[in-house]
């Protein structure tokens, strides 16, 4: 009996472990691909993004799952899948434009917008989301690129070419390319410990990228987020001296609950603060997804045009334990004729809430490397690697490597 209990812990164990990868593209409903879609499994915290052409590709576990594909901006789609030991693709995934309701929401007599009580809803929730975890435990992947997107024929004298080979025949290419993947460990308040499992590189088989997951791990409850200089949250105490919120309207997701579109509008110009949308899951007063964007004059930071930050944060753990899985961010600048653009693509997974650690854990070391992060090859990044790469950094990784 002993030993057939054993066998079967072995073979469920083994099926456990059994995992392939399903892969599709996110398209609108005209075809076009959607970049940066967020992938995910509804039985786990195990996901992914898009890449710059939609497409996508996910380990997950044997068995019956649900995958759900949001696109900020559009409708949240549900795909039951039945994951065997090989390899699977689903297709294209077609998603339509959200569609909002005002039906929902009763105007106040004093014709104050909706908004306003939606975003006092979340305010006095700021705290509680702040604080409800004490510690976590993630696995992230972050991936860096920056591209030559104009220049002139000559600098100080000096004919710029094609900056050695890296660019294309028209001064375009890319300048930097490079991926980590870490194990991140968070402890309240404020304490951060990030060890790097592995960190290419393109061109530079012995470089370290500068992606840290502990600085692209950032919450909109927390009053200030760091972009050139402080940026003042939507749902920050004394924001309503800062910011004009509009409701757009709302929409059921994917569990029929209503979400709150809402529009961020600057009241002045200059000041430290976002513009664009947040979405608000109304039976939890919380932020489920954010579309932000930042200008010259809210960053004043020399070079840089302006910055887009989306933010998709789903429900870990029940009953209401909600963290970032995916956070994209795109920006253009340009200096003396320069012109780049670049982004930052973090996927946030495998969520552990209160792991059991040694009270020294959280040290002096806040970033360690294992001793192998720099030897991982192409293979090892090719099956761990959740946001597939386009082709040109494909091509980017052979030429230079």
């Amino acid at each position: 009996m002993k030993t057939l209990f054993l066998c079967l812990v072995s073979i469920f164990s083994l099926t456990s472990s059994i995992q392939a990868q399903l892969s599709g593209t996110v398209k609108d409903h005209q075809g076009h691909p959607l970049p940066y879609a967020s992938i995910y499994s509804k039985q786990s915290t195990l996901g992914t993004s898009s890449n710059d052409k939609g497409y996508f590709s996910l380990d997950l576990p044997a068995g019956k799952d649900d995958l759900i594909i949001q696109y900020i901006g559009y409708e949240t789609k549900v795909i039951a899948v039945d994951i065997t030991d090989k390899p699977h693709s689903i297709g294209d995934i077609q998603l339509k434009e959200q569609s909002v309701n005002l039906s929902e929401i009763t105007v106040t007599a004093n014709a104050e917008d909706p908004a306003y009580e939606i975003i006092r809803k979340v305010m006095e929730k700021r705290r509680y989301y702040l604080e409800q975890i004490n510690s976590y435990h993630c696995r992230s992947y972050i991936k860096n690129k920056i591209r030559m997107e104009d220049m002139p024929e000559s600098f100080m004298g000096q004919s710029t070419g094609d900056l050695g080979g890296l660019l294309d025949s028209i001064g375009r290419g890319i300048l930097y390319l490079s991926e980590t993947e870490s194990e991140l460990y968070y402890q309240r308040p404020g304490k951060f410990k990030e060890i790097l499992i592995s960190s290419r590189v393109s061109g530079n088989d012995q470089g370290f990228g500068f992606n840290k997951a502990s600085d692209l791990d950032f919450s909109l409850y927390e009053t200030h987020t760091t972009f050139g200089r402080p940026i003042l949250s939507p749902v920050a105490p004394g924001a309503f001296g800062y910011y004009d919120y509009r409701l757009i309207g709302s929409f059921p997701d994917q569990d029929g609950h209503l979400v709150y579109k809402i529009a961020l509008i600057p009241k002045r110009g200059e000041d430290p603060v976002y513009q664009g949308h947040l979405y608000v899951a109304g039976e939890y007063w919380c932020i489920s997804q954010a579309e932000l964007q930042l200008n010259a004059a809210a960053m004043k930071q020399p070079g840089l045009d302006n910055i887009q930050i989306k933010q998709v944060n789903i429900k870990i753990e029940q009953p209401d334990y909600w963290k970032t899985i995916s956070q994209n961010i795109e920006f253009q600048g340009g200096l003396l004729g320069f012109r780049i653009s670049g982004s930052f693509a973090a996927v946030f997974s495998s969520f552990e809430l209160d792991p059991e650690l040694p009270d020294n854990f959280f040290g002096n070391d806040v970033f360690l490397a294992q001793a192998e992060a720099l030897t991982r090859d192409s293979l090892y990044w090719s099956n761990i690697r959740p946001i597939p790469l386009t082709k040109e950094e494909k091509l980017d990784y052979l030429k230079k490597d």
